[in-house]
């Protein structure tokens, strides 16, 4: 059993290595002024760590993600609390995750397809994703817009459009 499991150990370990090689590869090393290269690939991985806290319905932690231009168009979206039974503005993580929770079709098997910068401090993601909520389930093609605020990279907006029904 110890070596069937260390084998396993070892294939693992190997396939982490390539995908990671591949992404490089397929996000390129886009060149900046503020830093020499990798801009396009330290935007991935805030997009990539978003997506994981997305399909772990952490949406709390998804929040810390956002742009404050974001974050300021949610204020403008209300949740009841489930506390005191009062509708409430989203301004911080909890609320955002209890609005998400309530109104959110569940997202997974999500997969980055093509990741671009537009202009200064501006970086388009596209990512394929099923969507399943209370009766649909489908394919949808998601662009991300992340934006450059001081020097992390946020969400700012995103677009949805769907592909197919499943």
């Amino acid at each position: 059993m110890l070596k069937i499991n260390s084998f396993l150990s070892v294939i693992m370990i190997i396939f982490v290595v390539c995908c990671n090689y591949n992404k490089n590869l397929q996000y390129g090393k886009a060149k900046t002024k503020e830093n020499g290269g990798n801009e396009i690939i330290i935007a991935t991985k805030v997009l990539e760590k978003y997506l994981y806290y997305e399909e772990k319905v952490e949406y709390d932690e998804c929040y810390a993600l956002l742009s404050s231009n974001f974050k300021e168009r949610l204020k403008s979206y209300t949740v009841t609390d489930m506390n005191t039974g009062k509708d409430i503005s989203i301004t911080n993580a909890k609320v955002y995750k209890d609005y998400r929770l309530t109104s959110e079709t569940h997202w997974y098997d999500q997969k980055i397809k093509k990741v671009q910068e537009n202009g200064e401090n501006v970086i388009i993601a596209v990512v394929e994703s099923i969507g399943e909520g209370e009766g649909f389930k489908e394919k949808t093609r998601i662009r991300f817009y992340l934006i450059k605020e001081g020097s992390d990279w946020k969400i700012d907006k995103w677009e949805r459009e769907k592909i197919e029904d499943l």
